[in-house]
């Protein structure tokens, strides 16, 4: 480890779990709406078979094809932290604003019940941080955690960094 990799302190921990699921589910479609197919049994005997016809089976591997897709942009995310070395805030390897910019964390819920968590910028601007299912623990910990740090960046004019 590096002096740099020491001193970050987490915050948060995502979830890994979840793709693990995501996975299995759209690989069992997947496989399922292959075997059918290629066997020759089609899904005649399906309950949307009257529905969609004889695009039921490719519309299926399609679906399967998409969610096995989305697995491998998700995956990248599998263990990310959300820490801070007492200048900045990062999510991953990837994302990262500064402390003093934070004014504060919202939970905003989207269509499908689907929560995110957004860090407002001292600009106004509403920053994607995570999902709040992705989020492994209490999203009002990590606001409070993430507020705490960014009240003393400001206050301490960045001194917060535990390299003193």
């Amino acid at each position: 480890m590096t002096q740099g990799d020491q001193d970050i302190i987490i915050l948060g921990r995502l979830r890994g779990w979840l793709l693990m699921v995501w996975m299995s589910l759209m690989l069992g479609i997947g496989g399922y709406s292959l075997w059918l197919e290629l066997s020759g049994e089609g899904f005649s005997d399906s309950i949307y078979y009257p529905l969609f016809g004889r695009m039921l089976g490719p519309m299926t591997i399609g679906i399967s094809l998409f969610g096995f897709a989305s697995f491998f942009l998700m995956w990248r995310r599998r263990n990310d932290y959300i820490r801070h070395d007492g200048v900045c805030l990062f999510q991953g390897r990837r994302k990262s604003w500064r402390l003093d910019d934070i004014e504060d964390v919202t939970l905003i819920d989207r269509p499908l019940g689907k929560r995110t968590i957004r860090i407002v910028t001292r600009e106004g601007r509403r920053e994607y941080l995570t999902d709040s299912f992705h989020l492994d623990g209490r999203v009002s910990d990590l606001r409070v955690a993430i507020l705490g740090v960014a009240k003393a960046a400001r206050r301490d004019g960045l001194s917060l960094s535990p390299r003193t």
